[in-house]
């Protein structure tokens, strides 16, 4: 049964040493900051740790939280420091944003498997080839589904700077994965 409390009384219950409300903080945005975290981090087993990590802060910072944000703000602003601070200590590797979205269950054609492939490797691809600026912000926003004012919270730039960086990230990832053919069928249309 979920927790009727809102994110903001359970973050005050943590800070006050209850479990329960920290199982149920986590219960309602693992998913979103799995995700995020998973996408930041290329290994799954740091990624782990990171996510690990980002819930022993929650439980040991709830009591700072001074709600100038939004809850779910500060959460991915912590998963997000967790997340540089386990890149920081290795190696960097390859994101496979590929992974978990082709479900083997399905069964599509062969043909359409390869393609499919090939889209998501130029996808990954032009992902890797961003800024560090440009990838954070548009995973924040994908990812994280955080909308601007926060993350504009969260990086400490104006909201602008955040709307531009999304759309030239956009940008780039629509030119980097448009195939040549593709650019020569746009040409030639009427």
């Amino acid at each position: 049964m979920e927790d009727a409390r809102t994110d903001l009384e359970l973050v005050v219950a943590i800070a006050d040493g209850d479990r329960d409300a920290l199982e149920a903080l986590y219960a309602r945005h693992r998913r979103k900051l799995w995700s995020f975290i998973r996408r930041y981090v290329a290994d799954e087993h740091l990624a782990e740790e990171a996510l690990a990590d980002t819930l022993v802060a929650i439980w040991r910072h709830a009591g700072s939280f001074r709600g100038e944000a939004r809850v779910t703000t500060w959460l991915f602003g912590i998963a997000r420091n967790q997340a540089h601070s386990h890149v920081r200590r290795r190696v960097p590797v390859p994101v496979d944003v590929t992974s978990g979205l082709l479900a083997p269950d399905d069964a599509p054609a062969p043909d359409r498997v390869m393609v499919a492939r090939d889209e998501l490797e130029r996808v990954r691809d032009a992902i890797e080839h961003l800024s560090d600026e440009h990838r954070e912000t548009l995973l924040l926003a994908i990812a994280g589904e955080l909308s601007y004012d926060e993350i504009a919270t969260m990086l400490e730039i104006p909201v602008g700077t955040v709307k531009s960086r999304v759309a030239r990230a956009r940008r780039m990832l629509t030119s980097a994965t448009t195939t040549r053919s593709e650019r020569d069928d746009e040409e030639v249309a009427p």
